[in-house]
């Protein structure tokens, strides 16, 4: 294994002490580095969120649109179409109809 940026070389099979202790130092240090950027990701979350921010990816439909496809379902048009018409796919139509679906309008 070479790590050419530190300019170090440890060969298979031999078994150096110098060598192992050397590497299992590189590993715990990576180890620790690991753990402080993921406890400073999770704080960056947490005060994101305590800022109101909204995480994750936008929502690909306004409100307006989704209220107006749920309209153009109940009115007998298909899920294929109101996917080409909103420019979604197929899946995420049916999955905006599934989750507005009324119980009194037959939305499937």
């Amino acid at each position: 294994m070479i790590f050419h940026n530190e300019n170090l070389t440890f060969a298979a099979g031999t078994n150096d002490a110098m060598q192992t202790l050397v590497l299992q130092m590189l590993g715990a240090f990576a180890q620790f580095e690991r753990a402080m950027i993921r406890t400073r990701q999770q704080e960056g979350i947490a005060a994101a969120k305590a800022a109101g921010k909204r995480l994750g990816r936008a929502p690909k439909l306004s409100a307006n649109q989704i209220t107006e496809l749920k309209q153009r379902r109940s009115n007998g048009e298909s899920v294929a179409n109101l996917a080409v018409a909103y420019g979604i796919s197929r899946q995420t139509a049916n999955e905006i109809c599934r989750r507005l679906k009324d119980d009194d309008s037959g939305i499937v």
